[in-house]
Parts: structure tokens; sequence; C-alpha cells
């Protein structure tokens, strides 16, 4: 008999990290600008984690053009469970899914685990062992089609694993789950000065290899300079629609702090996009070290400062000049700088994205954390 896991339960928390200032929607985003502690928890399901209340939204809005016009953690989704855990509203997606699944999946598909709470796919976790990815629509199709052409590419020279897409259907794909846990502050915090240094030694060489990726080979593979043309869009965006909404204070130091950011001279490299140490990066309890990296959906080419922001957020400088002890790419001397203006304006592009996407909820969060920043 088939088996609906549920979803590892976990506490509600003020914000979650983002790793993407200027991307495309994808992934999660900060409510507050500021890194938080997360509470210990079950975090053994992997990439756009969430509660299963969601999917019955997802699965009405699949074919729209952008995210759906529903936040994830504002979805209450009225699913009743049956005896076997599967809820009477998922019953003709998961049957519709897993059909598809089964027609390249040679295994007898014995449990189920649902992952929607991402803004742009939705996961099937297949017997605890396989993540299949179903793009909610067609922008979220475009970036999975260049993820999947780039990790082919990549994953035999990443220092770290990455998704290995084994199977493929019309409209998803399927890689082996990498065991671990995601990397939440309140497990960083916990490590030991060794582990720490052995992680910093495994994210100076994943970074080094990502953004050593010669330039010229990614573009042949589909990458496009700022998420293709999402950087100025969500610039323009702030600038017409955002900055207005704002008092006269906040106005003029928001618009001071994007304008510093935009003058910032910086060489386009290959980056990961989404470096999100909470959500995409896997850690090994028992040997004490990453396990892995997920979700290349914003695989672009930018600054590779973007990547080094949860790095910086979590251990400060001496975190940061840890991993650049391990970092063969070229060093700009201006990179920490860098990194750390692009986490000041991150809530400035956020408040744009959420307001583009109609995120109404994101977008008020977004725009109280502004003014109290930046109206003073």
């Amino acid at each position: 008999m088939l088996r609906l896991d549920p979803e590892p339960a976990q506490a509600a928390r003020p914000g979650e990290v983002c790793g993407a200032l200027l991307a495309p929607p994808q992934g999660k985003h900060l409510v507050a600008g500021q890194l938080q502690a997360c509470p210990q928890a079950d975090r053994s399901g992997q990439d756009d984690r969430g509660r299963v209340g969601g999917l019955a939204a997802w699965f009405q809005n699949r074919d729209v053009i952008g995210p759906v016009n529903a936040e994830p953690d504002k979805i209450n989704g009225s699913l009743k469970k049956t005896s076997i855990g599967i809820t009477h509203k998922m019953d003709d997606f998961l049957e519709k899914q897993l059909s598809k699944i089964k027609e390249v999946f040679p295994s007898i598909v014995e449990s189920v685990t649902v992952h929607d709470n991402g803004d742009d796919f939705v996961v099937l976790e297949i017997n605890r062992e396989w993540m299949f990815r179903f793009p909610r629509n067609d922008v979220s199709r475009k970036v999975f089609t260049t993820e999947k052409t780039f990790l082919a590419s990549f994953k035999d020279s990443s220092p770290l694993p990455v998704p290995d897409y084994r199977y493929h259907g019309h409209d998803f794909s399927g890689y082996r789950k990498i065991p671990g846990e995601t990397l939440c502050l309140e497990l960083f915090q916990g490590l030991s000065k060794i582990t720490r240094e052995r992680m910093a030694q495994q994210i100076g060489q994943f970074l080094s290899a990502v953004h050593t990726f010669p330039v010229d080979e990614a573009r042949r593979l589909g990458l496009t300079e700022g998420w293709n043309g999402w950087h100025d869009k969500m610039v323009h965006n702030f600038r017409d629609v955002v900055l207005p909404e704002l008092t006269p204070a906040a106005q003029r130091n928001a618009l001071a702090c994007i304008d510093r950011l935009l003058a910032e001279p910086f060489n386009s490299k290959v980056i990961h996009g989404d470096f999100a140490l909470e959500d995409h990066v896997f850690f090994d309890e028992q040997r004490q070290e990453l396990s892995g990296v997920i979700d290349f959906a914003d695989v672009t080419l930018n600054d590779a400062s973007h990547d080094f922001q949860n790095i910086v957020e979590y251990g400060g400088n001496e975190f940061f000049e840890a991993v650049m002890d391990h970092y063969q790419g070229v060093v700009d001397p201006m990179l920490l700088e860098r990194t750390k203006l692009r986490i000041e304006a991150r809530p400035l592009f956020e408040a744009s994205y959420s307001l583009l996407f109609g995120f109404e909820k994101r977008f008020k969060e977004r725009m109280e954390y502004i003014e109290t920043k930046y109206g003073a």
C-alpha cells in the first residue's frame, strides 16, 4: 500500500535565509534582512520543503507564468488525511504525477513525501531516496532546463556532491537524495572549531569550482548575465514602484544603498545564485562535514560576492577569511565589502520581487523592515 510520509515537523520561523539577491523568483526569501537561528528540527527533506497544505493551490495554478499568486507560507489548504495519509484534494495530483514517475522509475513506489512550499518547484520524495522536481510554471521550466544542462557538465568536477539527474519525464526530473541535514544557523553555531575549519575548506573548494567554470562554456550551456534580465528588472521595479511607497527619509537612504551597490564594478563569473546554507547546503553529522549542495535553478553569470552572503552572515569576517584561504578563484580585494553591501541591500530587492509577483504578506513585511532600517 502506498504511504504518504508526513513532512518533517518544523517550528514556525520569523524569517528564512536567502542567498539570492536580485535573482529571479527561485527558492526561499528573507523576511527582515537579518539572519536568525533556526530551531532544531528534522531537516531530512530536500529542496522546496514545506507543508502539504499548499499543494491544492499549486495544482490549480501550475500552468501560470511566474509564481502562483499565493504565498506558500500563507496557504492554509483544507486538506483532510485518510487512513493511509493521502488527502482527498491531493488524490488527483498524486495520481497524475506518480503515474508520470512510474513511467521512468523502475522501482516500486512505496512512500511519498511532498515538499511544496517553494515558489517554483514541487518535489515528490520517493521511497525516502529519490527527489523528483516538478516546475510550477513556464519560468521554472525554462530555468530547470538550464540547471540540468549545467549540472551535467559541472557535476564531475564538483568537490561536493550535487544533484545527478537520472530520471526524466516531459515536465520533471529526479535525482538520488543527498544525505544529511541542511546547515541552519543553530547547527553551525554548535560546531567545533575543527569542524568549521573543515567546512570552510569544503566551501572554499566548492565555490572555487563554480566561480572558475569557463564563462564561454557556461554561455554555451544556456547561462545568461544577471538571471536573464531579472537583475535589471528588479532594479527598475524598485525605483518605479516600491520607492514611491516609502517615506522621504527611507526613499533617500534606500536609494543611496542601491546606488552604492550598482556602482561597484565586478568581473562576471558563474555563480550558484542561491547559496543559502540553511536551504541548499547539506551537513553530515556523523562525518562532521558537508555532504552536498542542491538547487542550481538560479545559476547565472554575475558577481561572485553574491554567493558569499550567508558565509559572512553565519561566521562574520573570520569565517569569510577561512573560506578564502581555500578559494582558488581570482580574489578581488573588494569582495568582502561588496558581499556586505549585498546583504544590506537584499531586503530592498526582496520588496521589489514580492510586489512584482503578488506576494502581499512578504511585501508588507519587507516594507515595514525597510522603513525601520532606512527611515530614521
